[in-house]
């Protein structure tokens, strides 16, 4: 019975007492309440799915062998999606997370990093808050014959490359494919990241400078995928085409959300011309000094030009992450517990 519940899973763990596990705590003790069990017992943990890591049931057993003598087995349960703790679900969002950034290393690069802005820009830009129609929901893919997005067809090529093995791995795990938005999402960070690790390698006196700069003093960039995908193109001419004037980019970005309300206590748009001049500058690079030319655009890309010499580049890079993830959030709500799995799990007594 104890073969049969580990070689049918991927993830497979075991320890002692009622405490939780995953494959990266397998012969280590956790920290987390699982389920109860006698004192004394095993408790062997695993995410469900139709097939097992290889190495993870090598060391579920090995650790099974080193286990005091069994006498008696309780019954397998499992814990669906719904009442995984925050640390199961938090676990399985970072591996699933890693598993599609480095599908997407194989094919994204710093020099994607443009187009990966503008692409959720386009994606996003169909949005009309009046009536909650477009916004962020993948239908940029069915839209690429449009011409201010014929531009993205060799990016979104990429995104297919890495999209389809991301696909096979979650059809053999039984989770859905990855939507187009998530993997749009993930590949703007990605990209950029990589770009600005460029840059500070090439600032450090040594190449190990710059990448310990990025890994140890990096801005903190968390994503949520869980988007779900249009199956239909949203409505033509709504997009904010190259070439836009400054004042033009400002007006459509504020177009993007409810009006600000007045008074002194109204606070700004969504879209304000500080996040209108950080996404659109990322997004067309060649435009910076037109945008720096408009007054109220030139005090930002001081302020983000003297950010960006600095060795950290921490303030550009934190208002980046949190303007994308704004703009990614137009018109939809992820789904709280997109790709993840229940757990099987069988408490062995002694």
């Amino acid at each position: 019975m104890m073969a049969l519940l580990i070689a049918a899973t991927p993830q497979v763990c075991l320890t002692k007492g009622a405490l939780s596990c995953d494959r990266s705590q397998v012969l280590r003790k956790c920290n987390r309440p699982f389920q109860s069990t006698r004192r004394g017992g095993v408790v062997v943990a695993a995410a469900a799915g139709p097939s097992a890591d290889r190495r993870s049931i090598l060391l579920a057993g090995a650790a099974l062998l080193a286990a005091p003598m069994l006498t008696e087995a309780a019954s397998a349960g499992t814990i669906t999606v719904d009442n995984l703790s925050g640390f199961q679900k938090a676990d399985q969002r970072s591996a699933f997370q890693k598993r599609v950034a480095a599908e997407l290393k194989k094919v994204i690069t710093k020099d994607d990093a443009a187009l990966a802005t503008l692409a959720i820009i386009n994606d996003a830009g169909t949005y009309n808050f009046a009536d909650g129609s477009g916004g962020f929901n993948g239908s940029l893919r069915l839209e690429l014959d449009r011409p201010e997005n014929q531009v993205l067809k060799p990016y979104f090529d990429k995104l297919a490359a890495a999209k389809k093995p991301i696909d096979e791995k979650n059809d053999k795990q039984g989770l859905p494919p990855i939507s187009w938005a998530d993997l749009e999402v993930a590949a703007v960070k990605l990209a950029n990241r990589q770009l600005w690790l460029d840059i500070k390698t090439q600032r450090a006196s040594i190449a190990a400078g710059g990448s310990t700069i990025a890994e140890n003093f990096g801005s903190p960039w968390d994503i949520v995928l869980g988007r779900k995908d249009s199956d239909t193109p949203d409505a033509e001419g709504r997009v904010l085409k190259a070439g836009a004037s400054a004042e033009e980019v400002k007006a459509w970005f504020q177009s993007l959300a409810a009006p600000a309300g007045g008074g002194p206590f109204g606070g700004k748009s969504k879209f304000w011309p500080r996040v209108s001049y950080v996404l659109w500058d990322a997004a067309h690079p060649e435009a910076d000094e037109q945008l720096g030319a408009d007054p109220e655009f030139a005090t930002w890309k001081k302020k983000y030009d003297r950010s960006k010499g600095t060795v950290t580049r921490t303030e550009y890079e934190v208002d980046f992450a949190e303007f994308t993830d704004r703009l990614t959030n137009l018109g939809t709500t992820p789904l709280a517990n997109a790709y993840l799995q229940p757990m099987i799990t069988q408490d062995l007594r002694l």
